[in-house]
């Protein structure tokens, strides 16, 4: 059985828990065949915006995260690194403000960290910021 996904806002999914296509278990379809024991759930794949605000040895991240597949609010937990500092933050409706403090003057990498949930991808971005 083979699914197109022309928007691309699904996730690639594999049968019975299986992480990749190395694990997947295979299915046979035969044309006319009962497929009713076979279940498919899909994920949405995320989408994550941000706005950077930096400042002296810190920088302020403003993040929302949605749902390709509905453009609604996903749930979940963000992770900012840079540099060798984290912060997670809880998601509220799809939204995060996130402050990373001790950050060294210069052009940094903050990298944003989506944890993903049963019904939507997890997924990373990196951003460049100026540090003062």
């Amino acid at each position: 059985m083979r699914a197109r996904d022309l928007d691309g806002v699904w996730a690639a999914q594999y049968a019975v828990g299986a992480k990749d296509k190395s694990t997947a278990k295979v299915y046979r379809v035969i044309s006319g065949a009962n497929l009713a024991n076979i279940n498919v759930r899909l994920k949405s794949r995320a989408k994550i915006k941000a706005k950077t605000t930096p400042g002296k040895g810190k920088v302020k991240v403003a993040l929302t995260i949605t749902r390709k597949a509905t453009g609604g609010a996903a749930g979940g937990t963000v992770t900012l690194v840079s540099g060798g500092v984290s912060r997670k933050v809880a998601l509220v409706k799809g939204k995060a403000t996130v402050t990373v403090k001790g950050l060294p003057q210069g052009s940094q990498e903050i990298v944003a960290t989506y944890s993903g949930n049963k019904h939507t991808e997890s997924v990373s971005k990196t951003y460049r910021v100026k540090i003062t």
